[in-house]
């Protein structure tokens, strides 16, 4: 969007006022959790946990033109949950975001962009034990990306970044790693009709590469031929025994390609592919990820907005382990069907009622997996002028 902004900025000539315009939202409810640990697993020990929580989130987004060709942009997020069942305390969690960006106007239909991004999540211990969800969040992501965005028309924006990440998951050091990034991007508006018949369409298109060095050895299969590795008792049947090696490193090569779509006439819909691919030289943690997302926000009655999001993922894994995908924002990265519905009380002030229903990965759907949420809360978003 700072990409977008400045290719299609005035001149340095043309005068323009110095205006800070910034906009926050703030959002506080209930919500319902019909399986808050997280059991994942049919052969799981226990019960799901049933628990009601508080969730709140606020944003505020800052955006400033000092010139003509300068724009400066930040934002900051800060969101919590804590749950009222002390066998849910484990899943208590603070997260908080900061986002910061220059961007500079090199010429017509060409821009530069420096951004960086901090984000970092708390979470409670369990109690008792470990569970599925436990440590979900409690990690630190430090991200920083340079950006050169190219506009040929004001329709089309192609871009292209190479950056550098490190994640820290703080419950386990030997899932954190250190990246290199490179990133494409393609996009395309096109309006189509006018008058009251006229809606737009976009095409979004990117592909990221990503160079994962680990906290971590590598681990190949053990068999007997290598020294040091040679197990005095059989292995029972169908578990895999793995060694890892002295003094190495492991590392991954992640491929995401990514293609969306959207139609905004007076109702949106949008739908979109995602790729994934890793490989990776230790042993089982290579993977291969298929998501497809779809989304319609439509007006229905009593001036109540609705929104239906669908997201399908399948995973293929190398073997059975742990793979931390880029954990989400809000929620878990799992299969879901969430629908909200949405009403304006007073100006900025909005009812919101949300369903969420996760099922978990399609390539082995578990009912223990399954989870419901059911949130009411109040929204206000406020914006400058």
């Amino acid at each position: 969007m700072l990409a977008l902004a400045l290719t299609a900025a005035p001149s340095s000539s043309d005068k323009l006022p110095k205006t800070l315009r910034w906009e926050a939202e703030a959002t506080l409810g209930v919500e319902y959790d019909s399986n808050a640990t997280r059991l994942d697993s049919d052969n799981a020990q226990g019960d799901p946990v049933h628990a009601p929580l508080m969730r709140g989130q606020g944003h505020l987004t800052l955006r400033y033109q000092p010139r003509p060709d300068v724009v400066l942009a930040g934002s900051y997020d800060l969101a919590g949950k804590a749950f009222f069942t002390e066998a849910a305390r484990g899943q208590d969690t603070l997260i908080h975001r900061l986002t910061g960006a220059m961007g500079l106007r090199l010429g017509d239909g060409l821009a530069a962009r420096i951004s960086g991004l901090y984000h970092e999540g708390f979470q409670r211990a369990p109690a008792e034990g470990a569970t599925a969800g436990a440590g979900l969040f409690d990690f630190r992501l430090v991200d920083g990306r340079v950006l050169l965005a190219l506009a040929p028309t004001d329709a089309v924006v192609g871009t292209l970044a190479v950056g550098a990440r490190r994640f820290t998951y703080k419950p386990d050091h030997s899932l954190s790693f250190d990246a290199v990034l490179g990133a494409l991007s393609v996009d395309v508006r096109h309006t189509l009709g006018k008058g009251k018949n006229e809606s737009e369409l976009d095409l979004a298109l990117s592909y990221t590469l990503s160079s994962r060095r680990f906290n971590d050895e590598f681990e190949q299969l053990c068999v007997s031929h290598i020294p040091g590795c040679e197990p005095t008792d059989a292995p029972e049947p169908g578990k895999i025994v793995t060694f890892p090696y002295p003094q190495s490193t492991r590392r991954d090569l992640v491929h995401r390609l990514s293609l969306e779509i959207t139609w905004v006439r007076g109702i949106l819909l949008s739908g979109g592919y995602e790729y994934g691919n890793s490989h990776s030289n230790s042993f089982g943690f290579g993977y291969q990820r298929h998501e497809v997302r779809a989304k319609v926000v439509a007006p229905l009655f009593w001036k109540i907005y609705g929104t239906l999001q669908l997201r399908a993922r399948l995973m293929f894994y190398e073997a059975a382990t742990v793979v931390l995908d880029d954990p989400g924002f809000e929620e878990d990265n799992r299969s879901h069907a969430l629908l909200q519905l949405e009403r304006q009380l007073y100006k900025g002030l909005r009812l919101v009622l949300r369903y969420t229903l996760f099922v978990g990965d399609l390539t082995s759907p578990k009912v223990a997996s399954l989870r419901h949420l059911a949130f009411i809360g109040c929204s206000f978003r406020y914006r400058s002028r």
